[in-house]
This record gives C-alpha cells, structure tokens and sequence, in this order.
C-alpha cells in the first residue's frame, strides 16, 4: 500500500508545485498566450497535418475545436484552406495572440491576472479532485488484474501515469476555455440580456371565465 501511496504523493507535489506558481504569478499572461499557441500549433498538425493533402484535411473537425477552446472559428482567424499547415499556423497563433493582447487591455492587465489566478486554480483543483476518484477507482480495481505475469503495481503505476497526464491536458484545456471565451457584462447590460421574458397580453377576444358571464 506504501508504494501505491507513494505514486499519490508524487502526483500531490507535482499538483502543489503548479498551484504555488499560479499563486505566486510565475504561471500568468505569457503562460496562457504560450500555450494557446502550442495547442494551435497541434490543432493544425492534427487536422490539416502538412503530410496530407489539402483535400484530405478536416475543417470541420479544426472549426469544431477552435470554437470548443476559443471561441472562435477559422474564418474569425483569417484561415483560409488555401494555406499550407505552416502558414495556418502562423496565421491562427498571431490570431490568438492578439485577441488575447486586446482582450488583456480592454480589461487592464492587473484585471486579467485576477482572472487568469482564478480560472487556473478553478480548473487545477477541480480536475484534481476527479482524479484522486479516478485514482481510488484504479486501485480498487488494479487487484483484481494480479494473475498471471502481470504485476498490480507496475499496473497501477502505468495506468496512474497515463490518467495524471490526461488530467494535466484536461486542465490546459479548460483555462484556455474559461480564460478565451468568458466575457464581462456591465450590470445594466447582464440585467436587460437576462431579464425574464415579460407575460403576453391577455388576448382581446379571450373567452369570458365562468361567472364573469353578465
């Protein structure tokens, strides 16, 4: 059971590490820029890779996740399935880039570190939590598989392994979700979008109730 703690606790202070950065603003503004172009760049190779024909590629495939983590949509960006990968690359990063630069100074930047600390610890503590689950669920389970050659342990370690790094991406994914995508509405504005549908008037030629009968 030590050992099975063991692979917990690695995880726990890789989880603490990240958390410390975010608190302390090592993890901010360049951070979520960075990474955005990182998952554009991956975006691109995987649905409109440069070792396929252009015919081959899957644009709806690349609008659906643009939209998904963005908010946005190839054409906002200024794609064009004319362009060879590299060229979309660069097109939807420098897109990105200055969405977010703007959005950073509509708000003020001391605004926007606020917003980046909450929403990457919302995601951090929150997909953490489901994995601990996970993890309990994976160990409740991994004793059942102890026959044959195959070792409960190395198991455990190889699925937790597999399990943390899918968390991570969960986690970068949905701060680049909450963070692209959330918008700030002035009170007035909140209050007129989601004020309830007022009640339709009464027809004219309603019939009359019983006993409103003269």
């Amino acid at each position: 059971l030590l050992e099975y703690d063991d692979v917990m606790n690695k995880q726990r202070e890789e989880i603490y590490r990240l958390r410390k950065e975010i608190l302390t603003g090592a993890l901010s503004h360049e951070y979520v820029v960075n990474l955005a172009e990182d998952v554009a760049d991956d975006y691109a190779d995987r649905h409109c890779p440069a070792n396929k024909d252009r015919s081959e590629w899957d644009w709806k495939a690349l609008s659906s996740v643009l939209g998904e983590s963005f908010g946005t949509s190839p054409e906002e960006a200024g794609l064009s399935q004319d362009d060879n990968n590299a060229a979309l690359k660069e097109t939807l990063k420098s897109y990105l880039r200055k969405y977010y630069e703007e959005k950073t100074a509509k708000l003020t930047p001391e605004v926007m570190k606020d917003f980046e600390k909450f929403f990457m610890l919302q995601s951090v503590d929150a997909l953490w939590k489901d994995h601990l689950l996970a993890l309990d669920h994976l160990k409740e389970g991994i004793g059942l598989r102890g026959y044959g050659q195959r070792d409960p342990l190395i198991e455990y370690k190889k699925e937790s392994f597999q399990l943390f790094e899918a968390m991570k991406e969960a986690v970068e994914e949905q701060i680049l979700q909450n963070l692209f995508r959330f918008e700030i509405v002035r009170q007035e504005e909140a209050e007129a979008r989601y004020a309830p549908p007022a009640a339709p008037p009464m027809p004219t030629d309603a019939p009359e109730g019983p006993g409103e009968a003269g």
